[in-house]
């Protein structure tokens, strides 16, 4: 129940007072697009990555609905804003811990406020802890749909990639940053350029072994002219 608060505690902070967006296509559909949309009672121009930010955050606050329209109702009975609420139920949390303290260590002020301050510090790391998950979660979604999405024209393209383990790992993390099929693409021509420069140096190796074999091959027949040469004498 924390952990669901304190992620609707920044989901609700972002979208309060946000008017209902009116996306407005600024050019074509490009990469570069444009879109303008209403924000606090104000135009904003957002970029297409931009753009995608805010709707990613649009899906999840409709997963947490449910939880949104019982804080406001929770909120509502308290005669405050949900945030607020939010607040109140950090506060009264720290203060039944403080009073935990007080009945233990009495007129220890000192230890008391130490304590406190400790209890404060690690709320703040796991607050910190759980964002970070969060994140790292959505990111490994959206990842894992872009690979899947994109693997239909690798395999398309690339029929010797039947599989997404069969993905060699370095790709995968430079699909990161743009298109499956293109990162592969740049892979597999390294890999011919490899071969090809394998090929060269073999080559090369073995012309050179080759030459030292017939030189020594000429050396040898002159001796042995000059051996029976002299034994016809």
């Amino acid at each position: 129940m924390e952990n669901d608060i304190m992620a609707l505690n920044d989901t609700t902070q972002e979208t309060q007072n946000i008017d209902i967006p009116e996306a407005t296509p600024q050019a074509e559909d490009t990469k570069d697009t444009n879109i303008t949309v209403r924000f606090n009672h104000e135009d904003r121009v957002l970029t297409r990555d931009e753009a995608v930010q805010f709707a990613q955050k649009g899906l999840k606050l409709d997963k947490l609905q449910p939880l949104i329209d019982e804080l406001s109702y929770l909120a509502a009975l308290r005669g405050k804003t949900p945030i607020e609420t939010v607040k109140e139920y950090i506060a009264l949390d720290e203060t039944v811990y403080k009073n935990e303290l007080i009945a233990q260590y009495g007129e220890d002020t000192k230890a008391i406020d130490a304590l406190m301050e400790k209890y404060k510090q690690d709320n703040a790391l796991k607050r910190a802890q759980f964002v970070n998950e969060e994140k790292e979660k959505a990111e490994k979604k959206e990842f894992s749909e872009k690979i899947a999405e994109e693997f239909i024209l690798l395999k398309g393209e690339c029929p010797e990639i039947d599989s997404l383990d069969k993905i060699p790992i370095s790709v995968l993390k430079e699909a990161k940053q743009e298109n499956l099929l293109n990162a592969y693409l740049r892979y597999k021509n390294r890999q011919m350029q490899k071969v090809a420069l394998n090929n060269k140096t073999l080559k090369a190796n073995k012309s050179a072994s080759a030459g030292a074999l017939s030189s020594g091959g000429e050396h040898f027949d002159t001796l042995l002219m000059a051996f029976l040469k002299g034994l016809n004498n």
